[in-house]
């Protein structure tokens, strides 16, 4: 029996062997122009984009078989990715990709762990499962990932973010701002804002920060903790629903019937006539609070 067990242990090992396909590389290039469009496609494994002074799109691609790389293009657009048709039959691959720092981007994957930096174009970025990460000077980002991580280091003047479970991190500052999660927590720092919208289900929301005068900005969870920790010379009206929390310094209780807390956050050095901006924080069973140091 025991030598049995062992022609059947090696003859399985044999087989995993076997169908381990070996990888291949595979380096293609194309011209863009500096205003060019990108669009690539990942299903499995990672996608990294590093913006460059160049007319021109290099790639890099290592994947796991001999599945080819299909791509082509002109000067105004490229478009580059395997040639399987789905997720379902992609095999891992890792693409190191480098692109006109001002073109515009999209890339589209599954399993896919998506890194862009040093890009100051547009971004349009998914994934399923993986995590996206962008960095840069870039103009302008809508991204998504389901069960993965988004974060984000850059000051967009239009950022739309979207995950399930995943987290939202973002540094940065934006005009036209809104980040959305089911379970995630959304923490959003050292940023100045005009117009944004926070919004988690389940997780917590987290702003460090100043808004413009004018501005508005909504923090809001249903079961999550929401917090706003404002810079000194910010000045704000203060909008509060939530059971319980603590607003600059004092704590509250939501007394039965009554639905909002009001408050203000003067800047000591503003005049009477100066515009403030409007904060809305709204937690449905988590505690709010409010801070300026």
């Amino acid at each position: 029996m025991r030598h049995v067990a062992l022609i059947t242990g090696l003859v399985a090992s044999a087989i995993a062997a076997g169908a381990q396909k070996p990888s291949q590389k595979i380096e293609r290039g194309w011209p863009l122009d500096m205003d060019g469009a990108v669009r690539i496609h990942n299903y499995n494994g990672s996608v990294v984009v590093t913006g460059w002074d160049k007319d021109s799109v290099a790639v890099t691609a290592v994947i796991g078989g001999k599945m080819g790389l299909f791509g082509g293009g002109g000067r105004r657009g490229v478009k580059f990715g395997l040639e399987s048709a789905s997720d379902q039959t992609a095999p891992v691959a890792d693409f190191t990709v480098f692109v006109p720092s001002r073109a515009r981007l999209s890339v589209r994957g599954a399993a896919t762990m998506i890194e862009i930096r040093n890009f100051a174009g547009t971004v349009d970025a998914s994934a399923l499962s993986g995590r996206v990460r962008i960095s840069g000077s870039v103009t302008e980002i809508t991204a998504e990932t389901m069960d993965g991580d988004l974060e984000v280091e850059s000051s967009p003047a239009y950022f739309r973010g979207k995950t399930a479970t995943g987290r939202i991190t973002w540094t940065g500052s934006s005009d036209d701002a809104s980040l959305n999660t089911v379970s995630g927590a959304i923490t959003v720092t050292s940023s100045t804002l005009h117009r944004a919208r926070f919004e988690s289900i389940s997780g917590d929301v987290k702003f460090t920060g100043t808004i413009k005068p004018d501005g508005r900005v909504t923090l809001d969870s249903h079961g999550g903790d929401v917090s706003a920790t404002l810079a000194r010379d910010a000045r704000a009206e203060v909008t509060i629903d939530a059971p319980k929390g603590n607003v600059l310094g004092t704590e509250f209780v939501r007394p039965a019937g009554k639905a909002l807390q009001y408050a203000s956050v003067p800047h000591s050095g503003s005049s009477g006539t100066t515009r403030t901006a409007d904060l809305v924080l709204r937690s449905f069973k988590g505690r709010v609070s409010v801070a300026q140091p």
